[in-house]
């Protein structure tokens, strides 16, 4: 079920997020933006709730909504650049396993443990049980960060901070099951999730140019995201809220960023990500002599 704004305007709580983000509006465009999200829980086409998690609620549509409220006011360029992708699912990690996720995707811990693949994600309930064959994914953008907060095992320090994978929901198609115990909307998609599926990841402002470098050249658009202790809200799982009014002003006073990005812009980006993808087969067809079989049959050229 799909909830519109007169059902999220019954909840003081919400109204409230509302009113405080449309005190934080830079310009008209922050205001049209921050409508769409708010009162339509979707932007540029790109649905909030992706309705595949296990479960749907007002509070939880509330939270989805928020989420991507204030990943905008904080980091425009990277709300632009998800919903230029299409992303729509998110998973949050912590960035101790980013080389581990390069080299071999993303894989469920019992999928791991059959690869011989080093687990350095967190995640302790999982590990006792010996027996996790999914890997959760969210569409809920603050549900993703609580999770990227989680501290690694074996990690290492210069490593030890959050970050959000995002996906599309088109790229699992039927791999994925909602069968899932939480207390936040997930979704467990049930075979490793490729490099090639991730589209953007996000890590504090401070590691972006660190993990581009990390990332090199592949597809994948690193984004920065707000540190967690600056966020002037907690929203509670049973629709209550509590505003951290000296952050809040912080962010106000310090929230003259314009938005360097368009939609417009970010739907170019995407459309050069994927030619360079078709660039890539290419060249890989022409290094290893890959083309087309050209025969003479009978005085004429065949393929």
């Amino acid at each position: 079920m799909d909830y519109n704004t007169e059902d999220l305007l019954k909840s003081p709580s919400f109204k409230l997020m509302c009113d405080k983000f449309f005190g934080l509006a830079r310009n008209e465009n922050d205001i049209n933006v921050l409508k769409e999200i708010l009162y339509n829980g979707c932007f540029n086409g790109v649905q909030f709730y992706s309705k595949i998690v296990n479960k749907q609620n007002s509070v939880l549509e509330a939270d989805r909504r928020v989420g991507m409220a204030n990943l905008y006011i904080t980091n425009p360029e990277s709300f632009y650049t998800i919903m230029g992708n299409k992303v729509d699912l998110f998973h949050g990690v912590n960035a101790n396993a980013l080389f581990s996720i390069l080299k071999y995707g993303i894989n469920s811990l019992a999928e791991s443990e059959r690869q011989g693949i080093t687990v350095t994600t967190g995640e302790k309930w999982s590990r006792s049980l010996k027996k996790r064959e999914f890997i959760s994914f969210t569409d809920s953008f603050d549900a993703a960060q609580n999770y990227a907060g989680i501290k690694s095992i074996n990690g290492t320090e210069e490593l030890s901070f959050e970050m959000i994978i995002g996906i599309s929901k088109e790229d699992i198609k039927e791999k994925y099951t909602s069968e899932i115990i939480s207390d936040v909307p997930e979704v467990g998609i049930t075979s490793s999730i490729p490099v090639e599926n991730i589209k953007v990841i996000l890590v504090p402002k401070e590691k972006v140019e660190f993990v581009k470098r990390v990332v090199g050249n592949t597809n994948i658009q690193v984004c920065s995201l707000q540190d967690k202790k600056d966020k002037f809200y907690y929203m509670h799982n049973y629709g209550a809220t509590r505003i951290f009014d000296d952050k809040y002003e912080n962010l106000k006073n310090n929230n003259t960023i314009h938005n360097p990005f368009s939609v417009n812009q970010v739907e170019k980006l995407s459309l050069g990500r994927k030619i360079l993808k078709v660039k890539k087969a290419i060249d890989y067809l022409l290094k290893h002599n890959i083309g087309e079989d050209v025969k003479d049959y009978d005085g004429r050229k065949i393929r």
